[in-house]
């Protein structure tokens, strides 16, 4: 006859909660080898150890106790561990794809919050070069320039929804925002733009890339600055002698948040492609 082991003591022998080999037996993962017919105490086998070691191994890799189970319930079907591997493999690689785009989100969030802090006050033309960004692009019927606030609110509204169910892009990624004026039309001071675009973590086939180059760059509190800033801020390159050699583009760098019925609070890098006038 085995040594019959209370469930207070085989539940500190293992460092597992009674509550936890409860609720094992309850779902028929790990019942007691003994129940005592009148008391109903139960009793344990120390040969038991070896599932709760093997309960704890399998979850540090996030199985269900479904998964456990399962597993317990067909001990030589290789088949089946080897299956359920597969599907967490598959799982992690989400979960690490996941934590990787957050934390380019949470580089992106802190870099723009630090040019917001360093450049909001700054009302002097930059010359720096930007990195290659990937972006997706959303046309737009009516001037972004023309529209009221709520109209553009509205047009945001429907580049999220194509955004998320075209581009099947999580939602989450729709924060920075731009909008684009071609060269040709930003050249003649003709500020008109069609196109919102939204910086994306990484290159796709929905994405197209403004590439590095060296911009001029000038910075603005909303929407209604840039407008009266465009035609100052295109007088200025031809003062200074640069030649613009791309798109205009507007790009939304931060919004502080709002929790009121006010329209966006935004700061925008006006930016465009240029050279000296010489070269």
């Amino acid at each position: 006859m085995y040594q019959k082991i209370k469930i207070g003591e085989f539940a500190k022998q293992n460092h597992i909660s009674i509550q936890t080999l409860r609720y094992y037996e309850q779902i028929g993962l790990l019942k007691p080898a003994y129940i005592d017919d009148v008391s109903k105490y139960r009793y344990y086998h120390i040969y038991q150890s070896s599932m709760v070691d093997a309960i704890h191994y399998l979850k540090q890799f996030d199985f269900s106790l479904e998964d456990i189970k399962s597993i317990f319930s067909h001990p030589n079907n290789i088949d089946i561990v080897d299956t359920l591997i597969t599907k967490k493999q598959k799982e992690l690689e989400e979960v690490k794809k996941r934590l990787h785009q957050q934390m380019y989100e949470l580089s992106s969030f802190r870099e723009s919050l630090h040019v917001y802090q360093d450049k909001r006050y700054k009302t002097d033309i930059e010359i720096i070069t930007l990195p290659k960004r990937h972006i997706t692009l959303f046309p737009c019927h009516k001037n972004i320039y023309d529209m009221t606030t709520e109209e553009y609110e509205h047009t945001l509204r429907r580049f999220k929804q194509s955004f998320v169910e075209q581009e099947q892009i999580d939602n989450s990624l729709f924060y920075r925002i731009g909008s684009i004026i071609k060269k040709d039309s930003f050249e003649h001071s003709h500020f008109v733009s069609h196109t919102l675009f939204a910086v994306m973590p990484t290159s796709s086939q929905h994405t197209t890339d403004l590439e590095e180059t060296t911009y001029a760059i000038f910075y603005c509190q909303s929407f209604e600055d840039e407008i009266q800033m465009l035609p100052i801020f295109r007088k200025k390159l031809d003062t200074l002698g640069y030649k613009i050699t791309g798109n205009y583009i507007c790009e939304v760098i931060f919004e502080t948040f709002q929790t009121d019925l006010s329209p966006r609070q935004l700061f925008i890098r006006m930016q465009v492609p240029v050279s000296l006038a010489s070269s």
